[in-house]
């Protein structure tokens, strides 16, 4: 077991998406983010279906880091209510993981 997470966030879109990125990264509240130019979001909303273009951020970080980088995300984010998950990393690539902990 480690004390890293991965971080899941959607974006409305690819300049967004770069922005939030970039300053997780140069606050060091992430070590790195991995952006997915294109997904397609189906939800329901005020009772109506929408279909969305939308921009998937993956974040990797420590657990501690979490609440910090969920403020982030919420002021810089366009959503009134964004999708932000965090998922526990059971197992990993030893040296990667190290890396995570010494970045952040």
């Amino acid at each position: 077991m480690t004390e890293t997470i991965l971080v899941m966030c959607t974006v409305g879109n690819i300049d967004e998406g770069r922005s939030i990125c970039r300053g997780l990264v140069e606050n060091k509240l992430v070590a790195c983010a991995s952006l997915f130019p294109l997904v397609e979001s189906y939800f329901l909303w005020d009772g109506l279906l929408e279909e969305t273009p939308e921009v998937k951020i993956f974040l990797k970080t420590k657990a501690a880091l979490y609440p910090l980088v969920e403020r982030f995300i919420k002021e810089h984010h366009s959503y009134q209510v964004p999708e932000i998950l965090s998922f526990k990393v059971e197992a990993g690539n030893l040296e990667y993981l190290k890396w995570i902990r010494e970045t952040v």
